[in-house]
């Protein structure tokens, strides 16, 4: 129903609990660590393990081919070489380098894609899991799962792999470099390695406070822009009603951008030339002294060898190059794992399922022919409200069901109708066959049959000769029948859980019949909405409880507890797709014929019927930009007929809206009329709309007095 939207779907992995702060100004440097070892984790440690040690093995290969070119070129000096022979041994080693630089690339790969589709997964299930309140803004969530994820599956290997292939050759090449020169060349070269890693220490530091500043600054940006009018969010309610409001976001959008792209240019530029620079200069100073070491002293170097130390002696610059590079996009990369890893562990909602859960509706579909030969027997056949008993045809066992009636708690229907098992009697014994009726328990009662509902009589003959191939029977808790119960207890409610947050509701108690029809009033900010979301624990409880029928909501799963109450929220959603598709989000329903009675009930049926293809035309090609306020709700509405839930809660029109534009004398006569087995909780803005109403449930406080009085006829509840 409307809930189905709240409810995730339950085959995406949890994950587990943290605080979920989501600060762009983050990632500590003791903290990068860590965050490289949770995605490794994610990714498989064999995985990096064996990329590791085929991109040695290549590293290895490669130098040998360099050692190989350096030996022939000083064999091709002295005059005597076999070329053939060295040809044919370097196009080997060529064919195995590829060959390990491919097998590495797969696995590090296969790490990869493990990690980004553990952490995508993680990520979205904890998004779809965590309380609203905690949620981050849209602009800085939407940036969360996007640049941020693919910033980590596009860069996260490639860095890894392109500093350990650095790591790994430089090292290599320099042990070889130091072997063969002599040991003052060494020690001379020893200050020189300690001042390249020294300017390394210092860019890696300069670039993550560039780096985090930049991230700082666009998460700002991300947030501005979710507030913007053209975002759709509610945020930017504030920035249409004033003009200085807008110039304000659009203000200090302009200054985040600016220091983004500060830190971008320090950071790409600046940094990076000052860097390159200075190891440049101390990997000149290396070749100088390798080659002055090499012409005034003869000591038998080949001219292969020479070349060798002297082109391998510039790569240490190349390579530092390239590895500054890597690390300018490293902290931003750290930074976007760490925020990532903090979605996947943001505090989640309660279960799902617990044990205490009891379906209150079910929907079952029979074939015509499982059923058994049914006959109706009334004492009065021309009483069309009169007992109705329903019997085995050819059966010596009494009847199996009979005609029941629950007292409603509303003013619009004394008295639902219902159909129910003899006492000792199952309703498998209607359809043998049929295991889902099987597993019905008992308590239930069948309140509708092929859509005919509110008629014992016409259930009872719906069931004996069937309209359709295909029986649909729908069955509520007999408890239920009429609606739910509602008892509130003492309830005290907020948003966020910090030290010192007020309770917006306090004390809250009051009493709904099955049935029944309240609205809740007070002034702007005391609180209504807040307690309609309680009862769908989007809000959780602080102290007090709160029950449907004889199941205190605490306690059931969310799953069940949103699936059994439907809501009508003040700007409904309308989902972009076909009106079917609106109708039955889940494709639950395969039965066109109810589509078309809900949209009758809701007053659409002309409306869309008039569209080329019925169901199946577009209603909203841009979210709801074609559906008027009034539409929108009347295809809620609509929506939530399909299912008839049995407590019903409802958002009028805000204050400052029209009552004709709002379309809420229609909205107010679906309710009415159209739920007659729901029992109606709705908060009320306007003194029109309580007219219908049974009970009124007065909250005060909030920021200022109500503007009308209540009617004198109405029954208050007080609470505070």
């Amino acid at each position: 129903w409307a809930a189905a939207a709240v409810s995730p779907s339950p085959s995406l992995p949890p994950s587990a609990a943290g605080k979920g702060s989501l600060d762009a100004v983050d990632c500590p440097e003791r903290a990068a660590w860590a965050v490289l070892v949770l995605w490794v984790r994610a990714g498989g440690f064999g995985s990096l393990v064996l990329a590791t040690l085929l991109l040695g093995a290549q590293r290895a290969l490669q130098l040998g081919e360099s050692l190989g070119l350096a030996i022939w070129a000083n064999t091709a000096s002295e005059g005597d070489c076999n070329h053939w022979a060295f040809l044919l041994g370097l196009s080997m080693a060529m064919v195995l380098n590829c060959s390990l630089l491919w097998a590495s690339e797969w696995s590090a790969a296969r790490c990869a894609r493990r990690a980004a589709a553990e952490l995508h997964d993680r990520a979205l299930a904890a998004v779809a899991r965590a309380p609203p309140e905690r949620l981050p803004p849209v602009g800085r969530l939407l940036g969360r799962l996007s640049s941020d994820v693919m910033q980590v599956d596009s860069a996260a290997i490639g860095m890894l792999l392109g500093l350990l292939r650095n790591l790994i050759g430089t090292t290599m090449q320099q042990v070889y470099i130091l072997c063969i020169i002599p040991v003052w060349a060494s020690a001379a070269a020893l200050p020189v390695y300690v001042a390249t890693l020294f300017f390394g220490t210092l860019f890696c530091g300069a670039s993550g406070s560039l780096a985090r500043r930049a991230g700082a600054q666009l998460a700002t940006m991300q947030d501005i822009a979710g507030q913007l009018p053209n975002a759709g969010c509610g945020a930017a309610a504030v920035a249409r009603a004033s003009g200085a409001g807008q110039r304000l976001l659009l203000a200090r959008y302009r200054r985040a951008a600016e220091g983004a792209s500060r830190a971008n240019f320090l950071l790409a530029a600046a940094c990076k030339a000052w860097v390159s620079l200075r190891v440049t200069l101390c990997s000149s100073f290396l070749v100088a002294a390798f080659a002055l070491d090499a012409a005034s002293i003869h000591r038998g170097v080949g001219v292969g060898t020479l070349g060798l130390v002297v082109s391998l002696s510039f790569a240490l610059a190349s390579d530092f190059e390239a590895a500054i590079d890597l690390l300018s996009g490293g902290s931003a990369l750290i930074g976007a794992l760490r925020r990532i890893l903090e979605l996947a562990n943001m505090p989640q909602e309660p279960p799902l399922d617990t044990p205490a859960d009891v379906p209150v509706h079910l929907t079952l579909l029979l074939g015509k022919g499982e059923l058994i030969g049914l006959e109706v027997r009334c004492p009065d056949p021309h009483d069309p409200r009169g007992e109705v008993a329903l019997c085995g045809r050819g059966l010596g066992g009494g009847p199996l069901l009979e005609s029941c009636r629950t007292p409603s708690g509303g003013s619009a229907r004394p008295e639902v109708e219902s159909l129910r098992c003899i006492a000792g009697r199952r309703f498998s014994e209607l359809a043998p066959r049929c295991s889902a009726l099987a597993q019905v328990g008992e308590g239930y009662h069948i309140v509708s049959v092929n859509g005919a509902s509110g008629c014992a009589k016409a259930m009872a003959q719906e069931l004996c000769r069937p309209s359709a191939e295909t029986l649909r029977l729908e069955l509520r808790l007999g408890s239920c029948v009429a609606g739910l119960r509602v008892r509130a207890e003492a309830l005290c409610a907020g948003y966020g859980g910090g030290v010192g947050v007020p309770d917006v509701i306090r004390g809250l108690s009051f009493e709904l019949a099955a049935g029944a029809r309240a609205a809740l009033v007070g002034p702007p900010g005391c609180g209504e909405s807040t307690a309609l979301l309680c009862m769908l624990r989007l809000v959780e409880l602080r102290r007090g409880s709160l029950w449907l029928d004889d199941m205190e909501a605490s306690r059931l799963g969310l799953r069940a507890l949103r699936s059994m109450v439907g809501l009508v929220p003040q700007d409904p959603p309308v989902f972009e797709g076909s009106w079917r598709q609106n109708l039955d989000p889940l494709g639950r329903e395969p039965d066109d014929g109810r589509l078309l009675e809900a949209l009758r009930g809701a007053r659409l049926l002309e409306e869309v019927r008039a569209t080329p293809g019925a169901l199946d035309s577009v209603v909203a090609p841009r979210a709801g930009s074609t559906l008027g306020a009034g539409q929108r709700r009347l295809l809620s509405l609509a929506r939530l007929l399909v299912v008839r839930p049995p407590p019903l809660l409802l958002v009028d029109a805000p204050p400052g809206a029209s009552w004709e534009a709002a379309g809420s004398d229609a909205v107010a006569a679906v309710v009415q009329t159209e739920f007659p087995m729901s029992t109606v909780l709705a908060v009320a803005h306007h003194s029109r709309a309580l007219l219908g109403f049974d009970t009124v449930v007065t909250l005060t406080g909030g920021d200022e007095a109500p503007k009308w009085a209540l009617e004198p006829q109405t029954s208050p509840a007080a609470a505070g």
